[in-house]
Protein backbone atom coordinates (compact mmCIF):
# COMPACT_ATOMS: atom_id res chain seq x y z
CA UNK A 1 0.00 0.00 0.00
CA UNK A 2 2.91 2.35 0.92
CA UNK A 3 4.88 2.06 -2.35
CA UNK A 4 1.63 2.83 -4.21
CA UNK A 5 0.49 5.82 -2.46
CA UNK A 6 4.29 6.89 -3.16
CA UNK A 7 3.77 6.16 -7.04
CA UNK A 8 0.54 8.03 -7.05
CA UNK A 9 2.26 11.10 -5.15
CA UNK A 10 5.26 11.04 -7.81
CA UNK A 11 2.66 11.01 -11.00
CA UNK A 12 0.79 13.37 -9.29
CA UNK A 13 3.51 15.39 -8.18
CA UNK A 14 4.88 16.71 -11.75
CA UNK A 15 2.09 18.63 -13.33
CA UNK A 16 0.90 19.70 -9.90
CA UNK A 17 4.78 20.91 -9.66
CA UNK A 18 4.85 22.59 -13.43
CA UNK A 19 1.18 24.35 -12.85
CA UNK A 20 2.71 25.54 -9.43
CA UNK A 21 5.79 27.39 -11.92
CA UNK A 22 3.85 29.04 -14.02
CA UNK A 23 1.55 30.04 -11.43
CA UNK A 24 4.47 31.93 -9.85
CA UNK A 25 5.73 33.36 -13.00
CA UNK A 26 2.42 34.14 -14.24
CA UNK A 27 -0.05 34.64 -11.34
CA UNK A 28 -2.61 36.41 -13.18
CA UNK A 29 -3.01 34.04 -15.74
CA UNK A 30 -2.93 31.10 -13.90
CA UNK A 31 -4.70 31.90 -10.57
CA UNK A 32 -8.19 31.30 -11.76
CA UNK A 33 -10.37 29.03 -11.57
CA UNK A 34 -11.43 29.32 -14.88
CA UNK A 35 -7.71 28.53 -16.09
CA UNK A 36 -7.61 25.41 -13.79
CA UNK A 37 -10.47 23.58 -14.98
CA UNK A 38 -9.68 24.41 -18.60
CA UNK A 39 -6.06 23.07 -17.90
CA UNK A 40 -7.99 19.85 -16.35
CA UNK A 41 -10.85 19.54 -19.08
CA UNK A 42 -8.35 19.76 -21.78
CA UNK A 43 -6.25 16.37 -20.03
CA UNK A 44 -9.64 14.46 -20.70
CA UNK A 45 -9.52 13.55 -24.04
CA UNK A 46 -5.65 12.49 -24.17
CA UNK A 47 -6.28 10.49 -20.93
CA UNK A 48 -8.85 8.44 -22.35
CA UNK A 49 -6.98 7.77 -25.71
CA UNK A 50 -3.88 6.93 -23.62
CA UNK A 51 -6.26 4.22 -22.07
CA UNK A 52 -7.12 3.07 -25.19
CA UNK A 53 -3.88 3.04 -26.63
CA UNK A 54 -1.94 1.78 -23.82
CA UNK A 55 -2.51 -2.43 -23.71
CA UNK A 56 -1.52 -2.24 -27.62
CA UNK A 57 1.90 -0.65 -26.49
CA UNK A 58 2.51 -3.60 -24.25
CA UNK A 59 2.09 -6.01 -26.87
CA UNK A 60 4.61 -4.08 -28.73
CA UNK A 61 2.40 -2.58 -31.15
CA UNK A 62 2.87 1.02 -32.56
CA UNK A 63 -1.04 1.93 -34.28
CA UNK A 64 -0.66 5.06 -36.43
CA UNK A 65 -4.57 4.76 -37.04
CA UNK A 66 -6.08 5.93 -33.57
CA UNK A 67 -6.56 9.58 -34.78
CA UNK A 68 -8.42 8.87 -38.03
CA UNK A 69 -10.48 6.24 -36.84
CA UNK A 70 -11.41 9.26 -33.70
CA UNK A 71 -11.72 11.17 -37.04
CA UNK A 72 -14.59 8.94 -38.55
CA UNK A 73 -16.43 7.99 -35.86
CA UNK A 74 -17.47 11.56 -34.47
CA UNK A 75 -17.91 12.17 -38.46
CA UNK A 76 -21.00 9.16 -38.45
CA UNK A 77 -21.71 10.00 -35.21
CA UNK A 78 -22.23 13.30 -35.78
CA UNK A 79 -24.61 12.72 -39.19
CA UNK A 80 -26.25 9.66 -36.58
CA UNK A 81 -26.92 12.67 -34.28
CA UNK A 82 -29.29 14.56 -37.26
CA UNK A 83 -31.70 11.96 -37.23
CA UNK A 84 -31.17 10.46 -34.13
CA UNK A 85 -30.41 13.04 -31.40
CA UNK A 86 -27.79 12.52 -28.59
CA UNK A 87 -28.70 8.84 -28.70
CA UNK A 88 -27.40 8.37 -32.31
CA UNK A 89 -24.45 10.38 -31.54
CA UNK A 90 -23.37 7.96 -28.93
CA UNK A 91 -24.07 4.83 -30.64
CA UNK A 92 -22.95 6.12 -33.93
CA UNK A 93 -19.58 7.14 -32.04
CA UNK A 94 -19.43 3.63 -30.29
CA UNK A 95 -20.05 1.74 -32.23
CA UNK A 96 -18.65 2.74 -35.57
CA UNK A 97 -14.90 3.16 -33.13
CA UNK A 98 -15.00 -0.69 -32.45
CA UNK A 99 -15.64 -1.89 -36.06
CA UNK A 100 -13.00 0.14 -37.39
CA UNK A 101 -10.93 -1.16 -34.88
CA UNK A 102 -12.48 -4.58 -35.42
CA UNK A 103 -11.13 -4.12 -39.28
CA UNK A 104 -7.32 -2.79 -37.87
CA UNK A 105 -7.24 -6.08 -36.18
CA UNK A 106 -8.04 -8.24 -38.69
CA UNK A 107 -5.62 -6.42 -40.90
CA UNK A 108 -2.87 -6.41 -39.00
CA UNK A 109 -3.61 -9.86 -37.74
CA UNK A 110 -3.44 -11.22 -41.73
CA UNK A 111 -0.72 -8.98 -42.46
CA UNK A 112 1.88 -10.31 -39.95
CA UNK A 113 3.97 -7.46 -41.12
CA UNK A 114 5.02 -5.18 -38.41
CA UNK A 115 2.23 -3.10 -36.85
CA UNK A 116 4.19 0.23 -37.46
CA UNK A 117 3.93 -0.53 -41.56
CA UNK A 118 0.22 -1.47 -41.39
CA UNK A 119 -0.38 1.14 -39.36
CA UNK A 120 0.83 3.94 -41.21
CA UNK A 121 -0.97 2.81 -44.37
CA UNK A 122 -4.43 2.06 -42.53
CA UNK A 123 -3.83 6.02 -40.86
CA UNK A 124 -3.36 7.33 -44.99
CA UNK A 125 -6.50 5.19 -46.01
CA UNK A 126 -8.77 6.04 -43.27
CA UNK A 127 -7.94 9.37 -43.75
CA UNK A 128 -9.26 9.19 -47.31
CA UNK A 129 -12.49 7.21 -45.90
CA UNK A 130 -12.82 9.95 -43.61
CA UNK A 131 -12.71 12.61 -46.46
CA UNK A 132 -15.07 10.86 -48.35
CA UNK A 133 -18.01 10.14 -45.74
CA UNK A 134 -17.93 13.94 -44.85
CA UNK A 135 -18.41 14.81 -48.21
CA UNK A 136 -17.38 17.54 -50.50
CA UNK A 137 -17.90 20.01 -47.36
CA UNK A 138 -15.43 18.10 -45.17
CA UNK A 139 -17.33 19.13 -42.79
CA UNK A 140 -19.46 17.96 -39.63
CA UNK A 141 -21.28 20.66 -37.38
CA UNK A 142 -22.65 19.10 -34.25
CA UNK A 143 -25.93 20.80 -33.08
CA UNK A 144 -25.67 22.99 -29.80
CA UNK A 145 -27.78 21.00 -27.86
CA UNK A 146 -25.94 17.32 -28.87
CA UNK A 147 -22.75 19.33 -26.95
CA UNK A 148 -24.13 18.39 -23.44
CA UNK A 149 -21.84 15.08 -22.81
CA UNK A 150 -19.13 17.88 -22.41
CA UNK A 151 -20.31 20.36 -20.00
CA UNK A 152 -19.65 19.78 -16.49
CA UNK A 153 -20.39 17.10 -14.38
CA UNK A 154 -20.71 14.87 -17.91
CA UNK A 155 -17.06 15.19 -19.18
CA UNK A 156 -15.91 14.18 -15.68
CA UNK A 157 -18.08 11.61 -15.03
CA UNK A 158 -17.37 10.00 -18.62
CA UNK A 159 -13.83 10.16 -17.57
CA UNK A 160 -14.14 8.94 -14.38
CA UNK A 161 -16.14 5.84 -16.32
CA UNK A 162 -13.07 4.99 -18.49
CA UNK A 163 -10.67 5.33 -15.59
CA UNK A 164 -12.68 2.65 -13.74
CA UNK A 165 -13.41 0.53 -16.82
CA UNK A 166 -9.71 0.60 -17.68
CA UNK A 167 -8.67 -0.12 -13.59
CA UNK A 168 -10.84 -3.26 -13.89
CA UNK A 169 -9.62 -4.75 -17.57
CA UNK A 170 -6.02 -3.73 -16.28
CA UNK A 171 -6.13 -5.23 -12.90
CA UNK A 172 -8.92 -7.48 -13.02
CA UNK A 173 -8.92 -9.87 -16.12
CA UNK A 174 -6.82 -12.73 -17.68
CA UNK A 175 -6.70 -10.10 -20.55
CA UNK A 176 -4.15 -8.09 -19.11
CA UNK A 177 -1.93 -10.22 -18.07
CA UNK A 178 -1.97 -12.37 -21.43
CA UNK A 179 -0.95 -8.54 -23.01
CA UNK A 180 1.49 -8.34 -20.56
CA UNK A 181 3.09 -11.75 -21.01
CA UNK A 182 2.88 -11.21 -24.53
CA UNK A 183 5.00 -8.17 -24.37
CA UNK A 184 7.60 -9.03 -22.00
CA UNK A 185 8.29 -12.28 -24.35
CA UNK A 186 5.50 -13.35 -27.16
CA UNK A 187 7.49 -16.75 -27.74
CA UNK A 188 7.43 -17.38 -23.82
CA UNK A 189 4.04 -16.53 -24.13
CA UNK A 190 3.21 -18.97 -27.17
CA UNK A 191 5.05 -21.94 -25.24
CA UNK A 192 2.32 -21.11 -22.43
CA UNK A 193 -0.48 -21.46 -24.45
CA UNK A 194 -1.26 -18.19 -24.92
CA UNK A 195 -2.76 -17.20 -28.63
CA UNK A 196 -0.54 -14.05 -29.35
CA UNK A 197 -2.38 -13.14 -32.82
CA UNK A 198 -5.93 -13.64 -30.57
CA UNK A 199 -4.79 -10.97 -27.58
CA UNK A 200 -3.05 -8.71 -30.02
CA UNK A 201 -6.82 -8.66 -32.14
CA UNK A 202 -8.32 -7.90 -28.86
CA UNK A 203 -6.05 -4.70 -27.63
CA UNK A 204 -7.49 -3.20 -31.02
CA UNK A 205 -11.17 -4.21 -30.05
CA UNK A 206 -10.82 -2.66 -26.52
CA UNK A 207 -8.78 0.33 -28.05
CA UNK A 208 -11.99 0.46 -29.99
CA UNK A 209 -14.28 1.42 -27.08
CA UNK A 210 -12.50 3.70 -25.74
CA UNK A 211 -11.48 5.59 -28.94
CA UNK A 212 -15.44 5.85 -29.25
CA UNK A 213 -16.00 7.35 -26.24
CA UNK A 214 -13.33 9.63 -27.08
CA UNK A 215 -15.12 10.49 -30.37
CA UNK A 216 -18.10 11.48 -28.47
CA UNK A 217 -16.05 13.87 -25.72
CA UNK A 218 -14.07 15.45 -28.43
CA UNK A 219 -16.61 16.12 -31.10
CA UNK A 220 -18.87 17.69 -28.18
CA UNK A 221 -16.22 19.46 -27.09
CA UNK A 222 -15.45 21.46 -29.98
CA UNK A 223 -18.93 21.22 -32.03
CA UNK A 224 -17.55 19.83 -35.28
CA UNK A 225 -14.90 17.50 -37.05
CA UNK A 226 -13.42 17.92 -40.51
CA UNK A 227 -11.89 15.29 -42.44
CA UNK A 228 -7.56 15.57 -42.10
CA UNK A 229 -5.27 14.38 -44.90
CA UNK A 230 -1.85 13.99 -45.64
CA UNK A 231 -1.04 11.92 -42.46
CA UNK A 232 -2.19 14.91 -40.20
CA UNK A 233 -4.08 12.63 -37.87
CA UNK A 234 -1.62 11.11 -36.34
CA UNK A 235 -0.65 14.34 -34.71
CA UNK A 236 -3.42 12.76 -32.39
CA UNK A 237 -1.10 9.96 -30.81
CA UNK A 238 1.49 11.91 -29.50
CA UNK A 239 -0.13 13.95 -26.93
CA UNK A 240 -1.71 10.92 -24.88
CA UNK A 241 2.20 9.04 -25.32
CA UNK A 242 4.06 10.68 -22.77
CA UNK A 243 1.15 9.32 -20.19
CA UNK A 244 1.08 5.94 -21.64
Amino acid sequence: MRKTVEKAVKTLGLPLILYLVFLISAPSRFSSFNCFTTILYQSFIPTVIGYGMSFGFICGIFDFTIGSRVIIAEIIGGMMSVQFGLPGLVIGCIATGVVIAVITGLVNWVAKIPSLVVSFGLAMIFEIVGQWISGKSSMVTLKPSMSVLWSFPYNILLTIFCFAVFYLIFYKTKFSYHTSAVGNDEIIAKSMGIKVQKIKFLTFVVSGVFLGIVSVMQISYTGSVGSQINLTSVMALFRPMMGV
